[in-house]
Order: structure tokens, then C-alpha cells, then sequence
């Protein structure tokens, strides 16, 4: 795996080991982070970063008893710096499927652990890929690409990934990340900032599937039945960054 290469401090997150917890006292809810999205717009002279956390039902809290909502959703928040959003993803497709929200307002705004690996490795050839996951490594993706002036990292470990020892491949498909969408513009960052997966088998290219609104059937009324499923495919170069982590973060700092 790579000898002779040196480890580097490579600003990565242990995602097996990064939370935020909410400030506000009636309810210190704790989110597990399952990706990081930072943008940096080298024309408008700003940048943001976005955590995307993980996803539960929805509920009522601190009950005894009937604690999932009858109607139930897919409850998925992403923090920003200044602005946050949760998506609500109901059985149908609704309006209310994403809300913005300021940070702030998101669980009274969030203490951020977010901890480091102590070593890791960047992978640079596919049969590393392949040594590192069947040593059981974890490993950790970074895709990097622009939309006009604005340079976009998502970062994120790898749940699934594909190997084919004898062909020298391997092939990524985990999610979900905060994918930002700003080839229409937007007003803020956070209104570009969507649910997808990506898959790449390749350091160069990279494939996205973002959910979005998707018809599945015909209603009585003859209008199409809507979900939010994800179904729309976006393809682009950029550059693909693989690391296994050697050893992970020590939880005495944050």
C-alpha cells in the first residue's frame, strides 16, 4: 500500500467519530455527520461549508408511548454557517420537502465535534483501493470539481464499494451527500444544496443521483402520482481523492 509514501495532515474528518449536538436545553438532540460539502467562489469572494446529517423518522419526543408519527416521514437536516435545511421526504411528494432555516434557529444552533483521523493514507492506484478494503481500512472519498467560479468538495466515507481484483478496479457508490446544484443561480448557498449519491470507478469522473420530484403512476384524477425518489442524473469530470485511515481520531480533543 503505497511504500514509501509518506502519511500527510490531510484536513479530513473520522466520520465514524464527528457529531453536532443542538444548544437548545428542551430537546439536545446529537446528528451524526454522514458527508461535508465546502464551497468556495473565487469571483464572488465567498465560501461555506455544509454538514449532512444522518436520517431518521420522524417522532414525537420524550413520550412514553406512540413515539412514530402515524404519517411518517424521512427526516434528513444539512447545517450551514449561516443557513441550514431540512428535507422531509413523506410517502408522497410534498411542498414542504425542503425548508431553509438560519442556523441559529436549527435546535437552538449546533456545537460542532468534529474530530480528525490521526493517520491516514491517500490511495493513489486501484490496487491500493483494493488492499485497503480487504484489510477492513476505513475509507474516506472526496470529490472535487467547479460550476463556473465556484470550486465545490464533498466529502464523505465510503459505505459501499465495489472490488474486481483481477481487472484492478474498484467502484465507489455511497451516499447521501449534499450535492449543490448551481448551474441555475441562486440568491444563498443553501438553495442549491440537494440530497444525492455518487458513484465513480475512476480518479477523473463521477456520477450523481440526485432525488428529486418523480412521477411513478397515474392518479385516479389522471394526474400523475409524485415522490421524491432519487432519479435524476448528473455526470461530470473532476478529480476523485481516496484515503484509508490508518488510525482514527482520539476522542480527548475535538
Amino acid at each position: 500500500m503505497g511504500a514509501g509514501r509518506v502519511d500527510a495532515p490531510w484536513d479530513l474528518l473520522d466520520y465514524s467519530a464527528t457529531y453536532l449536538v443542538g444548544r437548545w436545553p428542551g430537546n439536545q438532540v446529537r446528528f451524526w455527520v454522514e458527508s461535508r460539502t465546502r464551497l468556495w467562489d473565487e469571483r464572488g469572494g465567498w465560501n461555506d461549508e455544509f454538514f449532512q446529517c444522518g436520517a431518521c423518522k420522524s417522532e414525537h419526543t420524550f413520550v412514553a408511548r406512540n413515539l412514530f408519527h402515524k404519517e411518517n416521514y424521512d427526516f434528513t437536516p444539512v447545517f450551514g454557517r449561516e443557513y441550514g435545511a431540512i428535507f422531509r421526504r413523506k410517502a408522497a411528494a410534498s411542498p414542504g420537502y425542503k425548508e431553509v432555516k438560519r442556523t441559529e434557529e436549527m435546535w437552538g444552533g449546533v456545537i460542532c465535534h468534529l474530530r480528525r483521523p490521526k493517520s491516514v493514507r491517500r490511495l493513489l492506484l486501484s490496487e491500493e483501493v483494493a488492499a485497503a478494503t480487504h484489510r477492513g481500512l476505513p475509507l474516506i472519498g472526496r470529490t472535487t470539481f467547479s460550476q463556473g467560479s465556484v470550486r465545490v468538495e464533498i466529502e464523505f466515507p465510503v459505505k459501499t464499494i465495489n472490488i474486481h481484483v483481477e481487472r484492478r478496479m474498484f467502484q465507489v457508490d455511497t451516499g447521501p451527500v449534499a450535492f449543490p446544484d448551481l448551474a441555475g443561480g441562486c440568491d444563498r448557498p443553501v438553495d442549491a444544496i440537494g440530497l444525492a449519491y455518487v458513484a465513480f470507478s475512476a480518479f477523473d469522473w463521477a456520477e450523481f443521483i440526485i432525488e428529486a420530484e418523480t412521477p411513478i403512476a397515474q392518479g385516479a384524477g389522471g394526474e400523475a402520482v409524485r415522490v421524491h425518489h432519487y432519479s435524476r442524473i448528473v455526470e461530470m469530470p473532476v478529480t476523485n481523492e481516496l484515503f484509508a485511515v490508518l488510525e482514527p481520531a482520539s476522542f480527548d480533543t475535538a
